[in-house]
């Protein structure tokens, strides 16, 4: 009888081992399998990718460049406003100061929307434009300022028209087609406005 109750209590024991075995491997390969911990139920990334990690190099470079480019034209802008001689550099100078503030301001809300971070801090060397033709006065700086303006906005045409033709993200093409008429308004009048500043105090 004693040698019957030891099978049956070692039978017991045995069977007891087995299911809780089975337990602890049925977790393990629910978790392998995705179920995930409690803190990540689904076993999935955490962190998902950035907004830009799809955008090409070339068009967050010409985001930057735009940004910089336009807040130098706002800055030159004001300037001109204030130290233009003539009606039209100023009024030319406002101009710049709302074109490129209204550009400004859709080129950040795309930024946003892509994710990236925008560097429009102006460059050391449009600082230097800017402190240059902060000292001149009257016709002297009229001319001095237009000359700029054609200049900037010949290469201004440039860089957006080629980001239009070959740039990668639809949404930053479509901001430079949608921009570059107007800045070949600005490199069309500025031009104009240069040749004016030719006769600045010559007729009476």
């Amino acid at each position: 009888m004693k040698r019957l109750l030891i099978v049956l209590l070692a039978v017991a024991i045995g069977l007891s081992v087995g299911v809780l075995g089975g337990c602890s491997t049925q977790r393990g390969n629910d978790t392998a399998n995705g179920a995930g911990t409690a803190g990540n139920p689904n076993n999935s990334a955490t962190e998902p990718p950035a907004a830009s990690a799809n955008m090409s190099t070339a068009d967050q470079d010409f985001m930057n460049k735009a940004a910089q480019g336009g807040a130098e034209e706002v800055a030159l802008g004001q300037l001109a406003s204030e130290n233009g001689q003539s009606a039209e550099v100023k009024e030319f100078g406002q101009r710049m100061v709302n074109d490129h503030s209204a550009a400004g301001d859709k080129l950040k809300a795309l930024a946003q929307k892509k994710g990236v971070t925008l560097n429009d801090a102006m460059s050391s060397d449009a600082q230097k434009d800017r402190d240059s033709l902060a000292k001149k006065k009257g016709k002297d700086f009229d001319k001095a300022y237009m000359a700029m303006m054609v200049k900037d906005h010949e290469t201004d045409v440039k860089e957006f028209q080629k980001e239009a033709d070959n740039g990668q993200d639809p949404d930053v093409k479509a901001f430079a087609s949608s921009t570059l008429p107007t800045l070949q308004d600005h490199l069309n009048l500025a031009k104009t406005t240069k040749d004016g500043t030719k006769n600045e105090g010559k007729a009476k």
